[in-house]
């Protein structure tokens, strides 16, 4: 089956003259932002680079550097489609500006987006996480915060693109970039959401019941496409937006989130009609952990869990990765450091990961709590 290079190859002659702007154009754009683009692409609007000059300039020092910030859950192959789309005529000519790149231990902050432009478009692409430890921690913020810092700085980046650049938008992003996309959408003005043509989720965690509710998410939803592998654990924490594709991954499990791993079939994914039982029960699960604790509380034990990584003086997942002995010992030191209310709570939310990931997701690999599986079914999210 094919994937986004094989995507890329296959389009590579046909122009967005010929054929629009579609959400598997979007998906490489974001996928494309997991590269350090430092230095390659203009911090301002008004400066761009052409898609082409990559495949002539990148050379093997260019290339470490571009390659820098993956980190071991981003598909290496990232560099592979950057240099495809370069060569392709239908990528070749478009241009990219307004690389922001912001982080923040101290704020607990990770950010980062560019911009690409088109014939009278523009798609504004937002980073997932990357590989820090401090990355992941803002992530869980998500569910204890009103506004993380990354969500504030996506939408100050919207508004400097929109008051910037002339033409229709796209926002996107994959995982925590796909979630900053939809909070700008929710979050801008009216008359910013007028300007707004389609908003493409890739698997990003969702909101809490409330912002779903509210008039500014109802002013914009069916502008909202939420794209989920079959088995989405990152796209099914909190809640999401009815309007979703669900779609056929090689991969499994929690690796389903990699975005190499989502089968294509001319421009559109090969569709599944529900998702699976792991990530059902991973939905209800986690909801229903999140639902019995107060903002404060969720906060608390999220603090402690990344702290439990932070102390050993890691920073990053390689870091994890490269020794997970020894981490792992340091981990379970921490851990025992607590009282036992505290490690109750943080083996049961990293017993909900663990349990998904079935062992592959390494930020959770260093103590193995036992948890009891749900039997309830959320019908809600089988697709119609």
């Amino acid at each position: 089956m094919a994937d986004l290079i094989d995507y890329v190859t296959w389009r590579a002659d046909v122009t967005f003259d010929y054929s629009p702007f579609n959400k598997i154009d979007a998906l490489i754009f974001s996928q494309i932002s997991y590269l350090n683009l430092k230095g390659f692409v203009p911090e301002s609007f008004d400066e761009e680079i052409v898609f082409e000059d990559f495949a002539s300039f990148v050379d093997v020092r260019a290339q470490k550097k571009l390659k820098k910030t993956l980190g071991p859950l981003i598909n290496p192959e990232t560099f592979d489609l950057l240099m495809a789309a370069s060569k392709s005529e239908r990528f070749g000519k478009l241009k990219l500006c307004g690389f922001r790149d912001i982080f923040s231990k101290k704020n607990c902050e990770q950010f980062c987006a560019f911009t690409v432009k088109g014939k009278g478009w523009n798609c504004i692409c937002f980073r997932g996480t990357d590989e820090t430890i401090i990355g992941w921690k803002e992530d869980f913020y998500l569910g204890c915060m009103d506004q993380i810092p990354a969500q504030k700085d996506a939408l100050d980046y919207f508004t400097d693109a929109l008051d910037s650049l002339k033409g229709k938008f796209y926002v996107a992003g994959h995982s925590k970039g796909g979630n900053e996309a939809m909070y700008v959408a929710i979050n801008a003005t009216l008359k910013q959401k007028k300007k707004i043509s389609k908003v493409f989720n890739f698997d990003g965690p969702g909101f809490v019941k409330e912002t779903m509710e509210s008039e500014n998410y109802k002013n914009i939803s069916d502008k909202i496409l939420s794209v989920y592998p079959e088995c989405s654990i990152v796209g099914m924490i909190f809640h999401h937006p009815s309007n979703f594709d669900i779609v056929e991954s090689s991969e499994f499990i929690v690796m389903q989130h990699d975005a190499f791993s989502w089968n294509i079939m001319g421009n559109d994914f090969v569709k599944k009609d529900k998702f699976k039982d792991e990530s059902i029960f991973f939905h209800a699960t986690f909801n229903q952990f999140y639902a019995a604790m107060s903002r404060q509380e969720m906060k608390n034990i999220t603090d402690k869990l990344f702290d439990l990584f932070l102390n050993t003086g890691c920073r990053t997942l390689d870091d994890i990765d490269d020794d997970k002995l020894q981490v792992s010992a340091k981990v379970l030191y921490e851990l025992y450091q607590l009282d036992s209310r505290e490690r109750k709570e943080i083996k049961k939310m990293a017993g909900m990961f663990l349990k998904a990931g079935k062992g592959n997701f390494p930020l959770f690999n260093s103590f193995k709590p036992s948890i009891s599986r749900n039997s309830g079914i959320i019908k809600s999210l089988k697709k119609d």
